[in-house]
């Protein structure tokens, strides 16, 4: 009986032994792991300011197999190239799902997430000056021509992402012209002159799923399914 006991309080003993050991090895291996990542992050998306974060425990069990649940990304700036011309996303925050880290690239089954587009970037890709109007709208001003006359309109939105196409596209729209407001019947043709859909159509299979307007600039919903993030 007293071996038994010796046994089973020797099992006990090494048992918490190990578990101490998988919690005091698992912060520096879960450090490297997170520097390790967020080199292959900058490599993939030159991120500015960037910081990340791995899921899983034990970490060193994950470690081995370079696959990992989840991962969170922030950064203060990303710089991405559209079709149409270079933004900058600013404030990221992502969370990567079934996350794979090989030396060529970064893969997530899924990814969600938010970031803001500044006003001026807007304004490049739209090729019209942008602003923040009051709420949830945006301003912008064109010029158009109407009865021989050169006439400058300012229109008011609020900006919608068409989720198929990936462009920016105006609801609600309210055009002045010379200080008069023009009526609703008239709003689309003169909404035309002054706004082309605007694409957002992000690479790596990450695509916008909403945009709110505010004062500090264009809020970004994010989503993606099997990312892609190459390495250089």
């Amino acid at each position: 009986m007293k071996a038994l006991a010796w046994i089973v309080g020797s099992v006990l003993v090494l048992g918490a032994l190990l578990v101490g050991a998988v919690y005091v090895f698992d912060a520096p291996i879960r450090e490297r792991i997170e520097a390790e990542a967020l080199r292959e992050v900058e490599g993939a998306l030159a991120v500015e300011g960037g910081d990340v974060s791995v899921e899983g425990f034990p970490i060193a069990w994950y470690a081995v197999r370079q696959e990992f649940p989840a991962m969170e990304l922030t950064a203060e700036s990303v710089p991405f190239e559209l079709a149409t011309g270079p933004v900058v996303a600013h404030d990221l925050t992502a969370r990567l799902t079934d996350v794979a880290l090989a030396p060529d690239a970064v893969r997530a089954a899924g990814l969600t997430g938010t970031t803001r587009l500044d006003y001026s970037d807007l304004s490049a890709l739209a090729g019209v000056e942008v602003t923040h109007a009051d709420g949830d709208r945006i301003r912008s001003s064109g010029s158009f021509r109407v009865l021989g006359m050169n006439l400058t309109g300012t229109v008011t939105a609020v900006p919608v992402v068409d989720a198929a196409t990936q462009t920016v596209r105006l609801e609600a729209p309210e055009v002045d012209v010379a200080g008069v407001r023009i009526p609703d019947q008239a709003v689309a043709a003169l909404v035309d002159t002054v706004w082309q859909p605007v694409s957002l159509d992000l690479p790596h299979a990450i695509d916008v799923t909403a945009i709110t307007a505010t004062q500090e600039g264009l809020l970004v919903d994010l989503t993606g399914t099997d990312v892609t993030l190459p390495n250089g």
